[in-house]
């Protein structure tokens, strides 16, 4: 999802993970993200000590790991729905509600009540919300320029929340300017559906 870390889906062994450093940091269990069905994902940060950093999957904790790196987009764009600005290896279905929150950590603790209205933002910590408000893919707090790459769209076959989902066909995604997170705390969270 970000720079030198990612969010991503593995379509063979349907598990949501996080991987950073040549390597997956924390992931789900295989089996654990079943396809036709919406699913809420979460990367939470918070603070510097161990466990710190947790991958939440429909409101669950599934794993935790320490990362206390600083982290950012070296190269100074971030994608959305694939890991590399190649056309190979990114999620094949659909996003809703893409939200990044820089320096809060939204999410605690090993359960939480998952989202069951469209995400708002938590003020300027909120660096983007992608909430296919009015069926548009448009950052909802305007903050990025969001480009859509491949066959990268809006569609109406799939929606969580609204009219519209953003369509990725696995080699397709979309890019904006990426943020740097230093060793702060941030969430990222999304409704994915394969």
């Amino acid at each position: 999802l970000i720079g030198d870390i990612q969010l991503y889906l593995n379509a063979t062994s349907d598990y949501v993970a996080v991987y950073y450093s040549n390597a997956d940091l924390i992931k789900s269990a295989n089996g654990s993200i079943t396809t036709n069905t919406w699913h809420h994902v979460a990367v939470v940060r918070s603070g510097s000590g161990s466990n710190n950093t947790s991958l939440y999957l429909n409101g669950t904790r599934v794993a935790q790991a320490t990362n206390t790196a600083t982290l950012g987009a070296s190269s100074g764009t971030a994608r959305i729905g694939n890991y590399t600005a190649t056309p190979s290896g990114g999620i094949h279905g659909y996003m809703s509600n893409v939200r990044i929150v820089k320096g809060t950590a939204v999410y605690s603790g090993t359960t939480y009540t998952v989202p069951t209205a469209p995400l708002a933002s938590t003020g300027s910590e909120t660096k983007l919300l992608l909430n296919m408000a009015d069926g548009q893919a448009l950052d909802s707090v305007a903050q990025n320029n969001m480009t859509l790459l491949g066959n990268a769209d809006t569609s109406t076959t799939q929606q969580k929340f609204g009219t519209a989902s953003l369509y990725l066909d696995g080699s397709s995604w979309a890019t904006m300017p990426g943020p740097t997170y230093g060793t702060g705390d941030f969430t990222w969270e999304a409704w994915v559906y394969q």
